[in-house]
């Protein structure tokens, strides 16, 4: 982040909260100011009811931009809690080193008019399989375009082993059933009650 020479646009799931606080985090340590959206900043006022999250305003570094689509529905709680902390698309492209951005495919068109920042730097923190999807190969082409560059930064947020070991034992679980992985047979080496499934198979719990 500290070697992009303009403004940095980071795409990812806004409910990835680890990930927003990092972005910010870096925004901070290079002094940049880190722009959320509204769905961003709802997460953050959301979740920081409950845990310590950076607050979606101004004195935290943290600025909320209305994009286009945002601003076709009707949402005034919402535009409300966030009006005070508004940043404008104009002020961050008078001096776009300044920010660090969360965005979307989408805000090309309805946003940046189909031409995104000169030498804009795009952080892309998905799968990587999605990048095959045409409006994602459509961003990179307009990345480039721009004479920016794209970079992969994506962590998979899976859980370690050691860490589902953990958890397992803590909840003193009557039958593990490994789901979303690729090695459902590793299971059966921590857990004496793995219950291995295939998909679509129903599972009666007792």
């Amino acid at each position: 982040m500290r070697t992009a020479p303009a403004i940095v646009l980071a795409t990812f799931s806004p409910l990835d909260v680890d990930r927003i606080v990092t972005l910010y985090k870096a925004a901070r340590a290079t002094g940049r100011t880190f722009v959320a959206d509204t769905y961003t900043a709802f997460v953050l006022h959301l979740i920081g009811r409950r845990v310590k999250v950076p607050k979606p305003a101004r004195e935290s570094g943290i600025r909320v931009y209305f994009n286009a689509l945002f601003e076709r529905r009707s949402l005034p709680t919402i535009r409300e809690k966030f009006e005070a902390d508004r940043i404008e698309l104009s002020e961050i492209l008078a001096e776009p080193q300044k920010y660090v951005m969360a965005f979307r495919p989408s805000m090309t068109g309805f946003d940046f008019g189909g031409q995104l920042p000169s030498r804009c730097r795009c952080l892309y923190g998905y799968w990587a399989g999605y990048l095959t999807r045409p409006d994602w190969v459509t961003l990179q082409d307009q990345v480039a375009k721009a004479g920016g560059d794209f970079i992969r930064a994506h962590v998979s947020g899976h859980a370690y082993v050691a860490d589902i070991v953990r958890f397992v034992t803590a909840v003193n679980a009557r039958t593990v059933i490994p789901i979303h992985t690729f090695e459902p047979q590793m299971f059966e080496d921590h857990f004496p009650n793995v219950t291995r499934l295939a998909d679509a198979v129903p599972f009666d719990l007792p």
